[in-house]
């Protein structure tokens, strides 16, 4: 009954029963933006690893194969980025640095502020023809890459994930991997995560072609410290009377003036 605050360290707030808290008056806050570049920083590693295959290359040369592999320049592939928010748009910054050709995958913000902000605007199914590689920045919740998203593919494609996990079909993405319809894929986050040793997608079969890091894209020194101090803030001005900067509240609830 004395809890007033939750400072959620990070963005993620799927952990927390807002409608729960929002009934109880305790306020629930995040920290958005304070991981955004570390974020972007490492789908962009992610990307350059999917193209050159790092960690494959490590793999075999730990067993004792020096065989080359012969990748792709990222600044001569076409990049489809799903989502245009603070990530997708930190990842556009790096691939211009890079010479890529840019597309953006963004319904809720549509076309015109693509064009302001110096994107192509496109479809997701668009992606599945016109890509060499599809990026996701989108929020959770639904599933955008399936089976009938992948039948589209007319080309061989790789597929980047720094958002959540139920945004990919992982058994349609096991059978296209296996396919050939998406020569690569790499991520920072699976299904079930820590329980994730069953998933299609770790199996040994695809270990050339599938990259996955253990939730490193918000873990840099600069983003820890940032998401530090955002809660912190967040706790004293709720304890303080003060209106939080970043308070998340339930669907079709608003934030009151």
């Amino acid at each position: 009954p004395r809890l007033r605050v939750v400072a959620r360290y990070g963005v993620g707030t799927d952990a927390v029963d807002l409608a729960a808290a929002h009934a109880r008056g305790v306020v629930v806050t995040s920290t958005p933006g304070a991981n955004s570049d570390a974020v972007a920083d490492h789908a962009l590693a992610l990307m350059l690893a999917a193209l050159r295959s790092v960690a494959d290359g490590d793999r075999r040369v730990r067993a004792g194969d020096w065989t080359a592999v012969r990748g792709r320049q990222l600044g001569s592939l076409r990049v489809a980025l799903v989502g245009f928010g603070r990530v997708g748009r930190g990842v556009a910054e790096r691939l211009r640095g890079f010479g890529s050709e840019l597309q953006v995958v963004d319904p809720v913000l549509g076309d015109a502020a693509l064009r302001v902000a110096g994107a192509l605007p496109t479809t997701l199914e668009a992606a599945a023809t016109e890509a060499d590689i599809v990026s996701l920045h989108a929020p959770g919740g639904r599933v955008l890459i399936d089976e009938d998203w992948l039948r589209r593919v007319e080309r061989p494609i790789r597929l980047i994930n720094t958002a959540r996990a139920d945004l990919i079909d992982e058994r349609a993405l096991a059978a296209a991997l296996r396919e050939g319809t998406v020569t690569a894929f790499a991520a920072d986050t699976l299904a079930g995560d820590t329980a994730a040793s069953s998933s299609p997608l770790l199996s040994e079969d695809l270990a050339d072609r599938v990259t996955v890091t253990p939730h490193l894209g918000a873990q840099t020194v600069e983003a820890v410290d940032a998401m530090g101090t955002g809660a912190l803030e967040a706790v004293r001005d709720v304890l303080a009377g003060r209106r939080p900067r970043h308070q998340v509240l339930p669907p079709h609830q608003e934030v009151p003036s």
